[in-house]
């Protein structure tokens, strides 16, 4: 039973882990994005 327990804590904290992760991927990917949108936007000649 207590070796049950221990891998379902254990196995919470690699999806906990796990989440984190792929949370900071998908904001490092939106901010990559964003900047290079502004990059673009920035870029553009005067005259336009």
């Amino acid at each position: 039973m207590r070796a049950a327990l221990d891998k379902a804590e254990k196995d919470l904290g690699d999806l906990r882990t796990s989440h984190v992760e792929e949370k900071k991927k998908l904001e490092d990917e939106i901010q990559w994005e964003f900047a290079g949108r502004e990059k673009c936007r920035w870029a553009r000649p005067m005259s336009e």
